[in-house]
């Protein structure tokens, strides 16, 4: 008979072997979350599960899968029977209300420090980056780790494989082992006291970003942790708080085909909104109840991030760059005709840290959208007039390729979100699908556009020039895989 524990131990035990890593521990209560697994690398824990077990854990509903515990739990539920397609919609009304002991501290926040959250993940590093260039401050990053010594080792990595090695810029970083879900972000009263009164302001950029997991299993990282960097942030003194959000909070069908920009309020979550979009949404209500209480704050809603438009560097486990290589490796792509709401991350980042030192764009919405998108059928047929021809096949053949591809255990970088492609028991369409196609709002970013423009903050078109760094970067990792 399958043991659900050591089944689930092994599948992460081989992830985290490619990172050189073993689980410490192999306790049920072990955190997912605690492991430093991204979106990628958790999707091929799944993927990896689904070939041991034969089947797919992967559900749409509430079932909390946070531990080594609750994703065995998970897993037999799927091999046992479909109970884990009987589960009630999660709470999101009653998530949705701010804390009542979160209210700004009467004194303004008056230390230059900075706190960062989320400063290893793609768009952290490159926010680091660019406070790093742009403010003299010191940048205190919150990362998980046992220990401070351990968190800064793991901020510098990031960023050297990022290509924005800190170099002599590290003197100005300081990173803190914590857990922005956790209370007091697991320190003691002292020295979460101390942190306090030392910070002036608090980017939050931290969440946890996965397509494919449940509303329970993001809650901690994506709605929890947001309310205790509100929390901190009113905390000694009032902080302002930059905000990361996503336009994904418009994901409600009320939305699709219909233009939203900065003063457009989100509606309802869509009934098949995802649970990442689901656990933004909360969030953003969150942090704007923390402002109509007298916070400052300040939301930016990313889209998508492609590549540093430099050097086309994308990271790995962004879905575009993976649909990019995965078209590659199968050898035709699918037809979709919908823009590419997305922007290359040093774009993206190097204008958030010029709006957020601009004292009248405090407590302002911000939608950081390109606002010349191309299309994904312009993107693909780029691509072949520059060498890599990629044949435009319907939706419905592209994925029985990909699906006969991945039955036969061909390399592909897809494997590893193949939930995504799988049809849903509710209107039988993908989850690419909803993504790409039925919620997808035209997203007005005029009056940003305006704002950075004065700040002499424009993003670079999607040129053939940029396009084919993009191309050229995906072939020459796919040659070196």
């Amino acid at each position: 008979m399958l043991n659900i524990k050591d089944t689930v131990c092994k599948a992460l035990n081989e992830v985290l072997a490619e990172e050189g890593r073993r689980l410490e521990s192999t306790d049920e209560g072990t955190r997912l979350s605690s492991l430093g697994l991204d979106s990628l690398t958790m999707a091929r824990v799944i993927v990896t599960l689904d070939y041991e077990c034969d089947v797919s854990p992967f559900t749409q509903g509430g079932v909390d899968v946070t531990s080594v515990r609750t994703l065995g739990d998970l897993v037999q539920a799927y091999a046992g029977s479909s109970a884990a397609d009987t589960v009630p919609p999660p709470p999101l009304e009653a998530d949705a209300t701010l804390a009542a002991d979160i209210v700004p501290a009467p004194t303004p926040a008056e230390g230059t420090e900075i706190l960062l959250t989320g400063a290893t993940g793609f768009l952290g590093n490159h926010l680091l980056h660019e406070l790093l260039e742009q403010t003299d401050s010191t940048i205190t990053c919150l990362v998980r780790a046992n220990d401070d010594a351990a968190a800064l080792a793991r901020v510098a990595k990031s960023m050297e494989r990022r290509g924005l090695a800190l170099g002599s810029r590290a003197a100005r970083v300081r990173a803190l082992a914590g857990d922005v879900s956790l209370p007091r972000f697991g320190l003691t009263e002292a020295a979460y006291a101390q942190l306090a009164s030392r910070i002036g302001a608090v980017h939050h950029c931290a969440a946890w970003i996965n397509f494919l997991f449940p509303y329970a299993t993001l809650k901690p990282s994506n709605i929890v942790g947001t309310e205790e960097a509100l929390r901190f942030a009113c905390a000694v003194r009032a902080k302002p708080v930059h905000y990361i959000s996503t336009l994904g909070v418009f994901c409600g069908p009320q939305h699709a085909a219909l233009t939203v920009n900065e003063s457009t309020p989100p509606g309802e979550c869509g009934p098949l909104a995802l649970g990442y979009e689901q656990t933004k949404w909360v969030a953003e209500r969150l942090v704007l109840e923390a402002r109509a209480r007298g916070l400052p704050v300040t939301v930016y809603r990313t889209p998508f991030l492609t590549g540093h438009a430099q050097t086309g560097a994308w990271d790995a486990t962004d879905l575009y760059r993976l649909m990019l290589r995965g078209c590659l490796e199968l050898g035709a792509a699918p037809d979709w005709n919908h823009e590419l709401a997305a922007v290359p991350v040093d774009s993206v980042s190097h204008g958030i840290i010029r709006l957020s030192r601009l004292e009248q764009a405090r407590g302002e919405i911000f939608h950081m959208s390109h606002p010349a998108p191309i299309t994904w059928r312009e993107f693909v047929t780029h691509m072949g007039a520059k060498g890599q021809p990629l044949p435009l096949v319907s939706v419905s053949e592209w994925i029985e390729r990909l699906h006969g591809a991945l039955e036969r255990r061909e390399p592909n970088a897809l494997a590893a979100v193949r939930p995504l492609f799988e049809p849903d028991a509710t209107d039988g369409k993908t989850i690419l699908e909803r993504l790409a196609v039925d919620r997808m709002s035209i997203l007005g970013c005029a009056r940003t556009q305006a704002l950075l423009a004065a700040l002499g903050v424009r993003y670079p078109a999607f040129t053939p020039e940029l396009l084919s760094r993009y191309t050229e970067r995906a072939s020459t990792d796919l040659l070196a895989a």
